[in-house]
């Protein structure tokens, strides 16, 4: 029986199945992504973001030109991912089939005890692949993950073919084959780093976001683009660690003390009432203290994530609608949105009622009263557009809320030496200028604050002494019950000689 028509028919077969699956779960319209982009950009054959997928285009306004009417357009252009999707499928059965014949040792003539266990294990590992989730999704849709998968199974495939002909005459002409396909499809060559923030564009930690993925596409010079996908696109301000570390995303704008405590309690040390007085005191904690190292250790390696830049989002204040904040008697009877479990103790002692509040609930919850009272930076109330229910604001800062750009660790690991570097080196400029300007920032919001009616009341005097009173007697014993005694400790000693 001959191998090479077993192989073919049957590799067409599964290539059929995949393709009716694909075709029976299609996206009607546009999707996420650059999906809507791409469709446009295909139908009338334009360039897309830099630095383009020409083949894509091309071949996507061919795709466009079967649509009966404008509105079947999407539809036909994410055809065109369906049957990308489809013949790899097919080449994943050739080249499985050509590896198990290798094994085998079979000829070209293969024996009928032969075919189930090489076609079989074929047939067993293509559909495997043609059910898994993120094959399954990309081919539904007009991304150019589909058409760039198709091209990696026919460059493999190939190899295969020119390994098995590496002895005969015929074998150069699968090297020629190979090499067109590949100048053919540069354009898939391009990394693709997706940097998931919840933030808003407007916010200050948004902005330099952007302007780190600016600079790196611009110094990669085509070889890798970080997509910033800001206002919780693709994750809110409690999900995104966690989409970093299953690698969901390649990248994510972390808030230290949002995302940090549920996995070592230790970094509640971040948010102690009082404890440091500086962004670099408290990143000094981390970076040099041998109990601040190994809590940042203990976090990076259970999230399997790598930091690449520090990106505060702003020192910590009490801002209400309902009065003025002149002193811990003000705070009773507020109702107080809780973010963190490590801001309780301080809502409890104020005789405040707390409310547990995602970022993006604050502001209905505020328009419609539930709440009164929040700890914010200066800069997320003008960024969520909160100012306009916020009348009064209490100094002195509470504590600095820092915020940073993860990796996950095996994206990062595995790109180009070069590529890493451009990454790190634009982190650690963006990230000293974030930090160099939140300050000020958040100053500046606050004055326009005020122009906009608001009080800010700094607490001095007899004030200023009953509230580190009551922080000292009722809210730091609380919250050291969430740290370990050594971490307090560590961390307490680092603060006064640093």
């Amino acid at each position: 029986m001959s191998f090479t028509k077993y192989n073919r028919n049957l590799g067409l077969l599964t290539g059929l199945i995949a393709f009716i699956v694909y075709s029976l779960t299609v996206e009607p319209t546009a999707s996420y992504w650059d999906c809507a982009e791409y469709i446009s950009t295909s139908a009338k054959l334009q360039i897309g973001h830099p630095p383009g997928a020409p083949l894509f285009q091309m071949l996507g306004a061919i795709f466009s030109i079967l649509a009966l009417d404008i509105e079947q357009i999407a539809f036909t252009v994410n055809m065109m991912s369906v049957t990308s999707s489809a013949f790899t499928i097919v080449f994943l059965f050739w080249s499985i089939s050509l590896i198990t014949k290798k094994i085998l040792g079979i000829s070209d003539v293969i024996e009928k005890n032969q075919i189930t266990r090489v076609f079989g294990s074929s047939f067993l590992g293509a559909l495997t692949f043609t059910f898994t989730d993120s094959f399954w999704f990309n081919a539904v849709e007009a991304e150019v993950y589909a058409m760039a998968t198709l091209i990696l199974s026919v460059l493999f495939w190939l190899g295969l073919k020119w390994e098995s002909e590496f002895n005969t005459d015929r074998s150069d002409k699968w090297l020629i084959l190979i090499s067109f396909v590949i100048s053919s499809t540069a354009a898939f060559a391009e990394i693709v780093g997706r940097l998931s923030v919840h933030w808003s564009p407007k916010h200050h930690s948004a902005k330099h976001a952007q302007i780190f993925a600016d600079e790196v596409n611009k110094r990669a010079n085509g070889k890798l683009k970080i997509e910033v996908y800001p206002s919780k696109q693709l994750f809110g301000i409690r999900e995104v660690m966690g989409a970093v570390t299953s690698g969901a995303v390649e990248l994510g704008g972390i808030v230290g003390v949002v995302s940090f405590p549920p996995i070592n309690k230790n970094f509640n040390v971040a948010s102690f009432p009082g404890l440091f007085n500086s962004w670099e005191q408290q990143r000094g904690f981390f970076q040099n203290s041998s109990k601040g190292k190994e809590i940042w250790g203990d976090l990076t390696k259970k999230t399997n994530s790598t930091l690449i830049m520090y990106n505060p989002v702003g020192p910590v204040m009490s801002i209400s609608s309902a009065r003025e904040l002149t002193g811990i008697d003000a705070m009773k009877g507020l109702k107080a949105r809780r973010l963190l479990k490590s801001e309780e103790p301080m809502w409890d002692a104020l005789g405040a009622n707390r409310v547990s509040l995602k970022t993006g609930e604050v502001y209905n919850a505020l328009q419609s009263g539930m709440i009164d009272t929040i700890n914010s930076p200066p800069g997320s109330i003008k960024a969520y557009s909160w100012w306009e229910f916020l009348k009064y604001a209490q100094k002195p800062y509470q504590y600095y809320a820092d915020a940073y750009i993860m990796a996950n660790s095996t994206w990062f690991n595995g790109l180009p030496a070069d590529l890493q570097k451009i990454i790190m080196d634009v982190g650690k400029e963006v990230g000293t200028l974030s930090t160099d300007r939140i300050m000020d920032h958040g100053e500046t919001v606050l004055k326009e604050f005020q122009d906009r009616g608001g009080v800010v009341t700094t607490l001095s005097g007899a004030e200023k002494a009953k509230f580190d009173k009551l922080m000292k007697d009722k809210v730091m014993p609380a919250m050291a019950k969430m740290i370990d005694s050594d971490a307090l400790k560590a961390a307490q000693e680092y603060a006064k000689n640093n």
